[in-house]
């Protein structure tokens, strides 16, 4: 057996990718870089997020933790185990105790919800006559018991990505990894499935591996966050940390998605007054700045635009503002000191 040297097993993390590289030839013959020097650790029972843009190599990232796709260098680790060139037995067993799900469900259309769910436990040698009452258990987990002689075509597609996880759930993983599991769905049905992702994570006790685009499940959803852009690791945080204060220009960009405030075009062309985003976080938040300001310095504000989210139950607050008084200047250095982030507005932020 190889393992992590030096490692209190109950210190040491969950899973570990190390120096990770993938690459492969194009169709043209041209060799690409998918991944190259990927390292992380993952907490076991987290729910870690890792996000990026169409092509940054998560999903590679997401089969190289379970071996669906062996890395060209580097290797995984599962438990202080070296799982990398795991075959045969061995490498099923290590993947049984990771489920998986994907965008499009992959189920078997001809077969029940029943059937579907059974076609794991019957692989993996279950106890046949044990199978139904195992169905019936993950059916109520995912709420679908009055859905089991049903096909998938009479499902929604909620119901039917609550159907692959329930059967990615049949054999008791230990990991969750999830290939952009909501981005086939709308936005309230995601929201549903994160929901019920939570639960499960907190149920079970699961780490869970989430691959997505889409900021706002990022929201809702991860403990952590890694980033990674054109087949790198760029940043690892909190969630918080992540939405309130961005290292990298690129997770700035994937984070604006969600965060930043539009102002229409003609608000600003019938106005010559000038415009400043605020950004509040942390114990900040809390505090009542724009009274204090314009109690302080006798001056005028406008809140133009803003909102409040909360992430990991902690506020993180955008305003936009404009700002008219004899004491403006002193005002402006009074937000700038009290508040997160104090910036004025360009046209490239008001499209």
């Amino acid at each position: 057996m190889d393992t992590l040297n030096n490692r209190d097993l109950d210190n040491q993390s969950f899973i570990e990718l190390k120096d990770i590289s993938v690459t492969f030839k194009s169709k043209q013959g041209i060799e690409v870089n998918a991944v190259s020097n990927f390292s992380l650790k993952i907490k076991k029972g987290e729910i870690l997020g890792i996000i990026g843009s169409s092509g940054a190599g998560k999903s590679t990232i997401a089969r190289n933790i379970n071996l669906l796709e062996k890395p060209s260098q580097g290797d995984v680790y599962f438990k202080g185990e070296k799982i990398t060139n795991y075959k045969g037995k061995n490498l099923r067993q290590i993947r049984q105790k990771m489920g998986m799900i994907y965008q499009h469900f992959n189920l078997i259309n001809r077969a029940t919800v029943r059937d579907n769910i059974a076609f794991n436990l019957l692989a993996s040698n279950y106890e046949k006559d044990k199978i139904d009452l195992r169905v019936d258990q993950l059916l109520d987990l995912v709420g679908l018991k009055n859905k089991k002689n049903s096909y998938p075509s009479q499902l929604s597609g909620g119901q039917k990505q609550r159907v692959a996880i329930a059967r990615s759930l049949s054999n008791n993983p230990e990991v969750l990894i999830c290939d952009e599991a909501t981005s086939a769905l709308d936005p309230e049905t995601a929201q549903e499935i994160v929901k019920l992702i939570k639960d499960i994570n907190s149920k079970l006790k699961l780490t869970v591996v989430f691959i997505t685009h889409q900021m706002e499940v990022a929201k809702d959803l991860f403990d952590r966050i890694a980033v990674m852009d054109n087949g790198k690791l760029i940043e690892v945080n909190d969630s918080y940390s992540i939405f309130a204060n961005q290292e990298k220009e690129e997770t700035k960009l994937l984070i604006d998605k969600v965060t930043s405030l539009k102002i229409p075009k003609t608000v600003l062309k019938n106005n010559n007054k000038a415009f400043y985003q605020i950004t509040y976080v942390g114990e900040k938040a809390y505090l009542p700045i724009i009274s204090n300001t314009i109690k302080t310095f006798d001056v005028d504000i406008s809140i133009i635009h803003g909102k409040i989210e909360y992430i990991n139950d902690k506020p993180f607050g955008i305003l936009i503002i404009t700002i008219s008084g004899d004491r403006e200047k002193e005002a402006i250095n009074y937000l700038k000191e009290y508040t997160s982030n104090f910036t004025l507005i360009q046209g490239a932020t008001n499209e």
